[in-house]
């Protein structure tokens, strides 16, 4: 099994950056002291965060750069919903290798992944398409075609069902 810091130093050494959601009991080491980040939230106030906008959606954020558990040199951005208090239950741990990028784009790229997250667990849970293991890139390949071509079927039947329990629509009953 692969561990996360080998599968992130294996991203960096091909030229790629890794941007992830992290545990909140991930090890950060503010001022080279060892701290979960979620007892190091617990001293973050709200005048030590930044508020970011990342669609309809507003964030306090506090930014940490330097070193993690396994890894020398990276950014987290620890970050509320500006609506929500800021306890550990609305807190969120995001992991970026680039330290060049703004809190706002980190925040925007990890949105678009996570959209993508939902997508294969539900193709995994309600497609059941679980159970495929593959290597080659051609593999690959054809297990997305057949995650996609399911679920644009899965659409469509449910689309279909939709119409039909609806019966006809008020306009062609009238011609």
């Amino acid at each position: 099994m692969v561990s996360v810091q080998e599968l992130i130093e294996a991203c960096l050494k091909q030229g790629f950056h890794v941007i992830a959601m992290l545990k909140t009991n991930r090890i950060l080491y503010p001022k080279g002291i060892g701290v979960q980040a979620k007892s190091f939230a617990r001293h973050i106030e709200p005048k030590d965060t930044r508020l970011v906008t990342v669609g309809q959606e507003r964030y306090r954020v506090y930014r940490y750069e330097g070193a993690i558990h396994g890894l020398d040199d990276v950014l987290v951005l620890l970050s509320w919903k500006s609506d929500q208090p800021m306890t550990l239950e609305h807190f969120h741990v995001v992991l970026s290798t680039d330290r060049e990028l703004g809190d706002e784009e980190i925040l925007r790229y990890d949105a678009q992944r996570w959209t993508i997250e939902c997508f294969f667990w539900q193709a995994k849970e309600q497609l059941k398409l679980d159970g495929y293991r593959v290597r080659h890139i051609r593999a690959v390949k054809r297990y997305g075609v057949t995650v996609l071509l399911a679920c644009v079927y899965s659409i469509a039947e449910s689309q279909q069902r939709h119409l039909c329990r609806a019966g006809p629509s008020s306009d062609s009953e009238r011609t």
